[in-house]
């Protein structure tokens, strides 16, 4: 035990050292309200819809939304061009692999895991295709030295939403929607789901599908422990962290619009 905790803090683990990306991006989590994460929701909501509507005919149809191939050296000229925006380090070639079996990792409530003694990353196989770039990106940041989850998350935000590719942009809106609808009243998500067109709302139907074969076990023992390990290693807000996310793209787009003189 005391070997491999070694050997993760020497491979990767003193990345919980470093200053925070939110602390670079001077995100002042003090200014978030509700009428602010109502007007990210709101935006993300459109973003969504413009992907969606972008899609071609044969990305639309289930079994693309399930089975679509997704491999990690796809995803990785836009995680590097990201960290690289942020001036993070972006050099290597980290690896994500899907880990069996399907539900191992989603029945603990996640989709994927950085392991530093592997030095790779691993999604759940049991992911849809729609969720997979999204989670691939995450991990690859973990992979390239950000510790954080929420700063993880925000990468993959900015290396989906600048992709090329029309179904990584599409699913990392979709994924990222999800975090800003879950700062909002359940009946205010419900209206604007009913509002989707058909294959958005047959995605969320899909995915909704696809979270009931995998219970979760054991969720608050699971809770507990990674959000005491999250806060032991320096991440303040534990399991809070990973939604930190809203509010870090949300002000990180108002600095850029000022900056820019775009309103």
């Amino acid at each position: 035990i005391a070997a491999m905790v070694t050997i993760f803090y020497l491979a990767w683990g003193f990345n919980y050292g470093q200053v925070p990306l939110q602390t670079r991006l001077g995100t002042d989590f003090s200014k978030a309200d509700q009428a602010g994460m109502e007007a990210e929701f709101n935006r993300a909501t459109n973003v969504l819809l413009t992907e969606a509507g972008r899609l071609p005919v044969q990305l639309t149809t289930d079994e693309s939304i399930r089975n679509l191939s997704i491999r990690d050296h796809d995803l990785r000229p836009d995680v590097e061009q990201a960290l690289l925006t942020l001036g993070l380090p972006h050099q290597g070639k980290v690896r994500v692999r899907q880990l069996w079996p399907k539900g191992f990792l989603l029945r603990w409530n996640t989709a994927g895991i950085y392991i530093p003694q592997a030095g790779e990353g691993h999604i759940d196989k049991g992911l849809l295709s729609v969720q997979k770039p999204f989670t691939i990106a995450h991990e690859m940041a973990h992979g390239y030295g950000v510790a954080d989850e929420g700063a993880c998350n925000f990468v993959a935000w900015l290396a989906c939403s600048r992709s090329r590719d029309q179904w990584v942009r599409f699913g990392g809106a979709l994924t990222y929607w999800r975090y800003t609808a879950s700062a909002m009243p359940w009946e205010s998500v419900k209206a604007v789901i009913q509002q989707f067109p058909p294959v958005l709302q047959r995605t969320v139907d899909l995915i909704n599908e696809n979270d009931r074969k995998y219970p979760d076990l054991l969720p608050k023992v699971r809770d507990a422990i990674y959000s005491s390990y999250l806060k032991g290693n320096g991440i303040h807000h534990g399991l809070k962290s990973y939604n930190e996310v809203v509010v870090m793209v949300q002000q990180y787009l108002e600095r850029d619009s000022t900056q820019t003189g775009i309103h």
